[in-house]
């Protein structure tokens, strides 16, 4: 290996590390949904048993308001989130992409039933 080529190396591999590390630190905590928005109409139903939270030891679990309950793993890869549930037999990790509008905002893109759907939540 090139040695003059090995600090890039370790500044590229240190920013990509500070950068998730961040997220984590930022998405760690109870988020409440505020908004929910399916191809791009904004929908009035009622949010307020729609939670997430996160913990530092990797972690999550999520509620709708359709009684839907789900607890599991997550990992952070730059803007995605990487969800592993645990608890409900036969699910699929899914990967969601994931945005800090502000400190306290977290928007969140899935498709569910080929629809586009992003939720906000607001931090708790």
């Amino acid at each position: 290996m090139n040695f003059r080529v090995l600090p890039f190396y370790l500044l590229i591999s240190t920013l990509f590390i500070a950068c998730n590390s961040n997220n984590k630190e930022q998405m760690i905590g109870n988020w409440n949904a505020v908004s929910f928005i399916q191809e791009d109409s904004t929908f009035q139903i009622d949010l307020s048993s729609v939670q997430l939270s996160f913990d530092e030891l990797d972690n999550y679990c999520y509620s709708s308001n359709l009684k839907h309950e789900e607890c599991g793993h997550y990992k952070l890869q730059k803007n995605f989130l990487l969800l592993s549930d645990t608890i409900n037999q036969g699910q699929t990790e899914k990967n969601l992409f994931f945005e800090f509008i502000s400190e306290d905002s977290l928007l969140i893109k899935m498709k569910q039933n080929e629809l586009d759907q992003t939720l906000i939540f607001s931090r708790e």
